[in-house]
């Protein structure tokens, strides 16, 4: 019987750089560009529960994210679908951008001071 060849892992360091940012990280970025949004605008980005995000970001990681009760036209029917449009506050953005750093750095990326847009 042959032996196997014992698995060449990267170093830890090395093995985060290769993940992907997580639908917090990627919802984060977004409200921190400015925006703001509702679970229909972020289906692109692969968030199909944006409430459930946002009470993650709220709950678990202490940020306070702004939301309104709002109605989307709907693509199917001529009914107007309720909805909640949600954003980050000018005096909010600080906490929102240390929580973003962590999640980066958990991923191994360096962190840069950016501009907004550049988030």
């Amino acid at each position: 019987m042959k032996k196997r060849a014992a698995r060449k892992q990267p170093p830890k360091s090395q093995s985060n750089i290769t993940k992907e940012p997580t639908k917090q990280e990627t919802i984060l970025t977004l409200l921190l560009k400015r925006g703001k949004y509702t679970r229909f605008d972020v289906e692109p980005y692969g968030d199909h529960c944006l409430n459930s995000t946002i009470s993650d970001l709220t709950n678990k990681r202490g940020l306070k994210i702004s939301r309104e009760r709002t109605t989307v036209p709907s693509k199917h029917t001529s009914k107007p679908v309720p909805c909640s449009r949600y954003w980050i506050d000018e005096q909010d953005r600080e906490p929102a951008i240390k929580s973003l750093h962590k999640m980066r750095r958990k991923r191994g990326l360096k962190i840069v001071e950016a501009a907004n847009d550049e988030l």
